[in-house]
């Protein structure tokens, strides 16, 4: 009962200060702290729980193994190099080799702090809490969807008022489903992160590249604006339809080796 309590508080939370950031003038540059704010409720909830403070810091102190790390840093950038090459291939995209530069803007040291307190604000609730609380109630694959579905529609009005204020999309409802399906798909591969290793610390590896990488490479979905791939981002991006497609292919995969990947 926990565990649903605490997922049913971090999205009115979640979903109260996104609308807040929104409606109220001059708020919207403190949007992204949002992604800090399903932590606290996690850590509290999780000591209800367990009624131990070791239990509760175990995802976060758990040594993660070499191999939970190679697949965090490996696993989203293949994903998005082939993402961008099959949208070349197939005519919906176009390498601006002009922008290929960006790979090589690194983040200052404040930008670097600040993602990984957001980091860990999302994936200590997500995967340190909520993944396996679900999973010892229902079973690994039926946690995995849980968590995503939780996850996607936590994004949904993030993404809805984005695409909305800044003019994005002429459909920010489409938009917004697509991106919510992608994160959906995306939660297998977070997910085995942390199921191999016990450790959050891969799950916010991968999430770090990911938000640094998806954007320089096929374009930043929340802002429609390009990267190294040009074409429709809603079409092409890892967030998009072509994340959509080429996430499908992990999620067959791991619901077949689902009994065996398990880390407990």
């Amino acid at each position: 009962m926990h565990v649903i309590t605490c997922t049913i508080l971090i999205l009115l939370v979640s979903w109260g200060y996104t609308y807040y950031t929104f409606a109220t003038h001059g708020m919207l540059k403190y949007f992204n702290y949002v992604m800090f704010l399903p932590a606290p409720l996690a850590l509290v909830f999780s000591y209800l729980e367990y009624k131990s403070v070791k239990k509760v810091f175990d995802p976060v102190l758990t040594i993660p193994s070499a191999k939970s790390v190679f697949f965090s840093i490996f696993y989203p950038l293949l994903f998005l190099i082939v993402c961008g090459l099959i949208a070349v291939v197939i005519g919906i995209g176009e390498l601006n080799s002009s922008s290929a530069a960006k790979l090589f803007k690194l983040h200052t040291l404040s930008n670097f702090i600040f993602a990984l307190l957001v980091l860990f604000g999302e994936e200590f609730a997500w995967r340190g809490y909520l993944l396996p609380s679900f999973k010892k109630k229902w079973g690994i694959v039926p946690a995995v969807l849980i968590v995503g579905f939780v996850w996607a529609i936590w994004h949904g009005p993030m993404m809805y008022g984005l695409a909305g204020v800044m003019k994005t999309s002429t459909s920010p409802a489409l938009l917004c489903l697509i991106q919510m399906g992608a994160v959906m798909v995306f939660s297998f591969p977070f997910a085995y992160c942390y199921l191999i290793s016990g450790s959050i610390v891969p799950p916010m590896i991968f999430h770090y590249v990911w938000n640094w990488m998806n954007p320089v490479i096929l374009g930043n979905i929340y802002r429609n604006k390009p990267g190294i791939i040009e074409g429709n981002i809603v079409y092409i991006n890892g967030e998009g339809v072509m994340g959509v497609l080429v996430g499908l292919l992990f999620i067959v995969w791991f619901l077949k080796k689902s009994k065996v990947i398990d880390h407990d």
